[in-house]
């Protein structure tokens, strides 16, 4: 054997010798000096969506938003009626030879048209800021509410159940693709969730400012 091939068997015997030889030191080393397991993780999943649904709170809201609703429709449905009107007494009314109150009725309809297209726009933004503002309010409080439950049960991990989420076989590539990307939850068992226990105190809390009784809070899963 050449001395260049000598020395490259030597060197291959000496790195598993000392491979050994540490192995050796690990395996003796008192128990206290070897490196412990990590301490288990207590995780927990919520849908958000559905403890948000379920909330008085949000309903409530809703409903508010809904009645204001409800009161712009009827301010339209006034401003369409008094154009009904105005159509009327131009067709029935306002004799034809008068052309001058014609075109001031023609002006005022369109004045009116002009006025329910802005409204109507108005009050849809309204509309959509209420709401918005509302699901902001509640996304809030479900994450309070969920850091308030995790700290008393010692849970170390609360991650959005977005388990729903599934691709659509009728849906376009981009569609797809970014329902794939978005999901983090692939699989958890239900004895992870907590989103019953989130609604039933969220709602306990709300009712109890009203001075209804508090349902009883559904155990742990276990």
């Amino acid at each position: 054997m050449n001395q260049f091939c000598r020395g490259r068997v030597m060197g291959v015997v000496s790195v598993a010798v000392g491979a050994v030889v540490a192995a050796g030191m690990i395996a003796g080393a008192p128990r206290e000096a070897r490196p412990s397991p990590g301490a288990p993780v207590s995780v927990a999943i919520v849908d958000v969506a559905q403890v948000i649904r379920g909330l008085q709170e949000f309903s409530d809201r809703e409903n508010a938003v809904m009645a204001k609703m409800e009161g712009y429709k009827k301010n339209l449905k006034e401003l369409e009626d008094r154009i009904k009107q105005i159509e009327n007494e131009i067709q029935n009314t306002i004799p034809k030879e008068d052309t001058s109150s014609r075109v001031n009725k023609l002006g005022e309809r369109l004045e009116m048209k002009a006025l329910i297209e802005t409204r109507g726009k108005a009050y849809d933004a309204r509309i959509n800021l209420e709401q918005g503002g509302g699901l902001h309010a509640m996304y809030a409080k479900v994450i309070d509410a969920v850091s308030q439950l995790a700290k008393k049960e010692g849970i170390d991990l609360v991650i959005s159940d977005d388990r729903r989420s599934m691709t659509d076989p009728t849906g376009s590539y981009e569609q797809n693709e970014s329902r794939v990307a978005s999901r983090q939850v692939l699989f958890a068992s239900e004895s992870l969730s907590i989103t019953d226990r989130v609604t039933t105190i969220m709602n306990n809390d709300y009712l109890a400012g009203k001075g209804a009784a508090p349902a009883p809070v559904p155990a742990e899963n276990k």
